[in-house]
């Protein structure tokens, strides 16, 4: 297994700021209220939502140059998607064949196409069902239960969790929308002691990766959007300049101020170590320098990651 997989190769990290009440077994219910409370925020996501639809057309536009079928449009998932306040779902559907809302609560996606809606987007915009996107809640013991895993279930479910196989599906483009961290935040809320936490941070991880790479058909495309470290450790992000963030993310990758296993050199590593596919090559094509995500309380600083099959 690669060096920077392993848990003394990991710098100090930022820990996810514990609530009054961390320790929750139920993954849905934990998603569920998240997008409750955000479900109204359209206007205050508005500079974020922007920056992510532009990437995703761009990203369209890199794939229709390499199609050999001439004004082709992809089928598109988006997971993570949750009520869709970070992507114009209209402007993405006059661009796409296809877009599969990919979220545990099924009732967020369902809410954001009627949200954002018109004829056309109906034809184009699906809402998939419930699907857990770390496979956490099928693996973990006595999913009904409120005791914490100890150290020897953490790795059992790890392993458990590298073995499970993933659905079924074929996209020409895969978008991961800033829920990597929700899934570790998820998989930490599971565990009494923290710092026991990397096992099953570094497997969510690596399988989240996995499941973009598998989903892809053989001329896919895949974007890693992804929140690294939040205004409560890196309180510059409520008025920093644009032009001093790729200055700032690299402050914050040496002090070992960022979320776990959100370091970017080592997502874009893992990507093409070769551990994401046993029959393809992967290749990061672009790194997408870094944004702040206003969501009132906290700011967010976010990079994107491009990557895709390589071929011969």
């Amino acid at each position: 297994m690669p060096g920077y997989l392993a848990t003394a190769a990991i710098p100090n990290v930022e820990r996810f700021q514990p609530s009054e009440n961390r320790l929750n077994m139920d993954v849905k219910a934990s998603a569920v209220h998240a997008n409750r409370q955000t479900s109204d925020h359209w206007t205050q996501f508005s500079a974020h939502r922007e920056r992510c639809t532009s990437l995703i057309v761009n990203c369209i536009r890199r794939w229709q140059d390499n199609s050999s079928i001439h004004n082709s449009r992809p089928a598109v998932a988006l997971l993570g998607a949750g009520n869709c306040n970070d992507v114009d779902l209209s402007e993405l559907s006059g661009n796409c064949s296809s877009i599969d809302l990919i979220d545990i609560d099924e009732s967020a996606t369902a809410s954001a196409i009627h949200r954002q809606g018109n004829d056309h987007l109906a034809c184009v915009v699906r809402s998939s069902k419930s699907m857990d996107l770390s496979g956490i809640q099928s693996v973990i013991p006595q999913p009904s239960s409120s005791a914490a895993l100890d150290r020897t279930q953490i790795n059992e479910v790890a392993f458990r969790l590298r073995q499970l196989p993933f659905e079924t599906h074929s996209f020409d483009i895969v978008v991961s929308c800033c829920v990597l961290s929700q899934l570790i935040k998820s998989t930490c809320n599971l565990v009494e002691i923290e710092s026991e936490s990397w096992p099953l941070i570094a497997t969510v991880r690596l399988r989240h990766l996995q499941n973009m790479v598998d989903w892809l058909e053989p001329n896919g495309m895949a974007i890693l959007f992804t929140d690294m470290v939040s205004s409560e450790t890196c309180p510059e992000l409520t008025s920093i300049s644009e032009t001093s963030l790729e200055l700032l993310q690299r402050k914050l990758i040496e002090a070992g101020n960022f979320f776990s296993g959100l370091n970017p050199k080592m997502i874009c590593r893992l990507i093409e170590s070769g551990a994401l596919s046993s029959s393809h090559e992967v290749e990061v094509q672009e790194v997408i320098p870094p944004w702040v995500w206003n969501m009132g309380a906290r700011h967010y600083l976010v990079y994107a990651v491009l990557f895709a099959l390589k071929h011969a």
